[in-house]
């Protein structure tokens, strides 16, 4: 290698220029190894061999090669010599691949496979049987004269990989293994710095080289190998080449510079007449570049046209992504509700399969509370007989002892003396039971009427309030419609409502964001020829009035965000276009011909949205049934009187009287349509006033009546319970009897009776009510475990009823995400189909363009202009007559400038040919 020195027997080597020697010793002289050897089980050995006289603390110089590593390379698998850091011998049989080491360094330094001798390609280097191999090369870089040590550090690690098929690639890493470089130049660079020449053979000597020079006894052939190796031969020959060159200039200059003066002559002559034309010549040089720049000027045009269709495409370009985004939203959002679906009807059939599977058990519960039931009846039904005749007995024998106390009593009582007394009694409650009545039936009689007359109250307090609503849904709207038109006194467009200065302020601001600025309202937009069809136009234009125009979707959108930021309620315009063909009547007029704007755009709206050319006007409503009733000229649909009414033609004529009375929009007069409004404001308010006034009184006499009303209500009431206590009394003393002899013993008897019977009952109904208790302990245990089975059912079943409510309201969100999903899906094939169309016209017109660049580009090089064709065609045509004119005076341009041109340029180039051989004569002296 370069800087390296060999240590020959008594001669140390300088210690700055010492670095690593590798020389590969054959046994034999030829080496027979070929890359489809099998892999030899040489021992490779590596010494190192150390200069006597160098210091072994002093490390390895720049550009050291401390390792080679081969990996399939011709007959090795896998092979790592690691080399000191000076003189290395690499020793072992034929066939071993010690020349493959040496190769392989002339391959990883980047050496081509030719000036090894062991392979005309790079592919000759991989193993027999492998399809990839790869060297890898680490160098030192430590020392003063290290290469980029910032960027690689103490090591500097070159790998180049190559296949079978030709393929290589070059990886030079740092020593920390950084990738830093793929290029060979900075391999090629690296080998520079450090003077390393792999096709030097003074560097790397190969077999074939090192055979033909040791083979060789001729000094000659040594000296031809001593030239080739420091190339020493090239530079003789070239200096030969030289030498050679020279003698032939300085002819070449001798004979140039005799025609020299002679030419220099002529040229001055020539020069002379050019001269006079000087002036026409500019001329001509300016035609000319007017008409290179007409060209590019051309060009530049079509290039400005084609910006707006760039600008188009950018923007539906921008909104693309909006559309996909929203369709895999939609998407998204389907598939979530699909699977929430499914999960949720899953969840319903666990809960039905609960419930069915407890309804055996269930079925099991009901029949033994059935039983519990059926064994318990009989026993309750014969308690309830027993509790009866029980409590009969008891009843009885209390009434029989209270009997015989009451006969011992009154045994003594006088019965005449109280019979007297009840029969006074009576009549004295007959006499006031017919005075309450009386006085029932004349209160009974004031009730009905108060009952009346609230009843007629409330049906006349309806009646006012019917007549309330709409004054006052009147007199909002009157003053609603003042103040906008006090508001709009300077300002017509305050008359759409007080938000619309602020949509106009709006579109203003987003001005550049529109294709064409939107145009509305469209009642601001025109005025009317005759103001007395005002009312007649806001009456068939409706909505109209206030609508807007917009060139496109996308200017549509923007309208929309600022509608909806703006309006109570936004209003969308649409664009139609349409034929239409005008109404034919000489006596009336129709609304196209009222209408005075100049803005063709709210003209085609009203037609489009309204046929307004269809539409005539009659002030007279009596004319307007009769024209559009009997003979309604021709291309006529209806029409509209001066009072707002609608008519439709025959053979469906309709006729619709107007609600409205006033002008809102198309008025000419502002002040006085205010000064009107401000009248019938005051005649409503008067109305709505007096209204009010009749709707307190008549709901304070309807708060009378029913006050006299329920008065008579309580005083019947009281009539009423005084009637039933009389009649009470009399009944109670009318059923008064006087009492019979009875015999007490007798009673006393039956008393014995009953107690005994009581007795036996007693002893009936405890043993009874033993079976009871019996009965319905075990009845209430049936009923628990029939209640737990219930409350598991119902359990499972509430789980259900919620889940089948979410079923339905996913089906519901899920169809929608399917409708959402078809409708962005449309939308966005909508929007690609557009931005195709788009591309295809832009690509057309830049194939235009294109064509004519090219024609351009042959007439001359491009120029920068922004001046307008027809601006540079009339400059041509004027500068082309003064040419006419001047040629005519002077005689043939052309011929004086063309000979001119040739002689000088002739002049020129023999006088920059001499003085070129001059300074190439003057370099070679040098």
């Amino acid at each position: 290698m370069s800087k390296r020195e060999l240590c020959e027997p008594g001669h140390a080597p300088k210690p700055k220029k010492l670095k690593t020697t590798v020389t590969s010793v054959d046994s034999d002289s030829s080496d027979n190894e070929t890359r489809e050897s099998t892999q030899c089980d040489s021992m490779v050995e590596s010494s190192m061999v150390e200069a006597t006289l160098l210091s072994e603390k002093e490390g390895p110089m720049p550009g050291v090669i401390r390792r080679i590593t081969l990996h399939n390379f011709m007959c090795h698998n896998h092979l790592e010599v690691r080399l000191g850091p000076h003189v290395n011998f690499i020793v072992g049989r034929n066939g071993s691949g010690k020349s493959a080491v040496v190769t392989a360094l002339v391959v990883g330094l980047g050496g081509n496979a030719g000036i090894t001798g062991r392979g005309k390609t790079i592919k000759n280097f991989v193993k027999s049987g492998k399809r990839d191999a790869w060297i890898e090369v680490c160098m030192n870089n430590k020392g003063r004269d290290s290469y980029k040590h910032h960027l690689y550090g103490d090591k500097i690690i070159i790998k180049r990989k190559f296949s079978v098929d030709g393929r290589g690639s070059y990886s030079i890493h740092s020593e920390s293994e950084q990738h830093v470089s793929s290029r060979r130049d900075e391999l090629l660079h690296i080998t520079d710095h450090f003077n390393i020449q792999v096709d030097n053979p003074i560097s790397v000597l190969n077999q074939d080289t090192s055979r033909n020079f040791l083979n060789s006894k001729s000094p000659a052939d040594k000296f031809k190998f001593f030239m080739k190796a420091t190339q020493l031969e090239q530079m003789s020959q070239d200096y030969r080449e030289v030498h050679k060159h020279k003698e032939s200039a300085m002819q070449d200059i001798v004979s140039k510079k005799q025609t020299l003066d002679t030419m220099r002559k002529d040229v001055k002559v020539w020069e002379s007449k050019y001269k006079n034309l000087a002036a026409l010549s500019e001329l001509k040089i300016k035609v000319t570049k007017l008409k290179n720049e007409l060209a590019w000027a051309l060009v530049a045009d079509r290039e400005r046209g084609m910006i707006p269709l760039e600008k188009t495409l950018k923007n539906e370009e921008a909104a693309l992504p909006r559309f996909v985004r929203k369709v895999e939203e939609a998407k998204n959002e389907q598939e979530g509700w699909e699977v929430r679906l499914k999960d949720l009807e899953q969840r319903v059939m666990d809960c039905s399969k609960a419930v069915r599977d407890l309804q055996p058990l269930l079925d099991a519960r009901h029949k033994d509370v059935a039983s519990a039931k059926q064994n318990l009846a009989p026993v309750q039904n014969q308690m309830k007989v027993i509790d009866r005749e029980l409590r009969s007995a008891r009843a009885e024998c209390k009434q029989c002892e209270e009997r015989i106390e009451e006969l011992k009593t009154i045994a003594s009582r006088d019965y005449d003396a109280d019979r007297s007394r009840r029969e006074q009694q009576i009549a004295s409650l007959q006499k006031k039971l017919e005075e309450v009545s009386s006085k029932q039936r004349v209160t009974q009689h004031e009730m009905t009427l108060y009952g009346a007359n609230v009843s007629l109250g409330r049906t006349e307090l309806a009646a006012i309030e019917t007549q309330i609503k709409p004054k006052g849904n009147k007199l909002r709207e009157v003053k609603m419609s003042l103040q906008t038109l006090q508001a709009a006194k300077n300002d017509r467009i305050q008359r759409f409502g007080a938000w619309m200065p602020a949509v106009m302020t709006a579109i203003n601001t987003h001005k550049k964001q529109f294709h064409k600025l939107p145009v509305g309202p469209l009642g601001a937009k025109f005025e009317l020829k005759a103001s007395q069809w005002a009312l007649a136009l806001e009456c068939c234009l409706k909505n109209l009035v206030s609508s807007f125009v917009c060139h496109d979707h996308h200017d549509e959108k923007i309208l929309e965000d600022i509608f909806n930021k703006h309006c109570p309620r936004g209003r969308r315009p649409t664009i139609i276009t349409s034929a239409f063909g005008k109404v034919k009547c000489a006596e009336f007029k129709c609304v196209l011909d009222v209408i005075k704007c100049k803005d063709p755009v709210v003209i085609n709206t009203l037609i489009d949205q309204r046929g307004i050319e269809n539409v005539l006007l009659i002030e007279d409503p009596n004319v307007a049934r009769n024209v559009m009733m009997r003979k309604p000229p021709q291309n006529a649909r209806e029409c509209f009187t001066a009072g707002g009414d609608q008519a439709f033609c025959q053979p469906t004529f309709r006729y619709y009287s107007s609600d409205k009375t006033t002008v809102r929009f198309l008025m000419a007069d502002v002040q006085a349509q205010i000064e009107l409004l401000k009248t019938e404001e005051i005649k409503i308010q008067g109305e709505l006033d007096s209204l009010m006034q009749q709707k307190i009184s008549k709901q304070a006499e309807i708060v009378t009546n029913e006050k006299l009303e329920k008065g008579c209500q309580t005083q019947i009431n009281r009539a009423k319970e005084e009637i039933r206590g009389f009649e009470f009394e009399i009944r109670e003393l009318q059923s008064v009897e006087d009492p019979e002899p009875i015999d007490v013993h007798t009673l006393e008897e039956e008393v014995n009776e009953y107690n005994r019977k009581i007795e036996k009952l007693q002893s009936q109904r405890h043993a009874m009510l033993e079976k009871k208790t019996t009965g319905e302990t075990r009845l209430q245990e049936a009923k628990e475990k029939l209640e737990q089975v219930e409350t598991e059912i119902r359990e499972k079943s509430d789980d259900g009823i919620p889940l089948q409510e979410e079923i339905r309201q996913t089906q519901i969100e899920l169809e929608t995400a399917r409708s959402n999903r078809r409708h962005y899906a449309t939308k966005l094939k909508e929007q690609e189909k557009k931005i195709n169309e788009i591309k295809r016209n832009l690509e057309s017109y830049k194939k235009d363009i294109e064509s004519d660049r090219n024609k351009a580009s042959q007439i001359c090089e491009p120029i920068n202009t922004r001046r307008m064709p027809d601006d540079i065609e009339n400059e041509i045509n004027q500068i082309q007559r003064r040419i006419t004119e001047e040629e005519k005076v002077q005689g043939s341009e052309q011929e004086i400038t063309e000979t001119f041109r040739q002689k000088r340029e002739t002049y020129e180039r023999r006088n920059k040919e001499v003085q070129q051989l001059k300074n190439f004569l003057g370099k070679l002296d040098e």
